[in-house]
């Protein structure tokens, strides 16, 4: 039946509904932020001027840390982050 096809059991790749968290919500509402351009992505100048204000404006530690962040992320090396990897970056936590 269709429910069994969406069913975890039948096919781990589907979440039911009911285990979408309020963190999940929450991570997409920071990914939506960090993406200051609105194409779907994170790209390295986005992270680079977040986290360069989060930082007091201390341009080289936010270079730094944003290529840590994009080499843990950036599973498919193309220099930006998108929503899964975003996702499952936080998952990680």
């Amino acid at each position: 039946s269709a429910v069994q096809a969406l069913s975890c059991s039948h096919n781990p790749d589907v979440r039911p509904i009911s285990t979408i968290t309020m963190a999940e919500a929450q991570w997409k509402e920071a990914f939506d932020r960090f993406d200051a351009d609105g194409s779907g992505v994170i790209s390295a100048r986005e992270l680079v001027g977040l986290l360069e204000q989060l930082m007091g404006g201390d341009h080289q530690r936010a270079v730094s840390a944003a290529s840590d962040l994009l080499q843990e992320s950036d599973k498919d090396q193309d220099g930006q982050i998108s929503w899964d990897e975003f996702r499952r970056t936080m998952a990680k936590q």
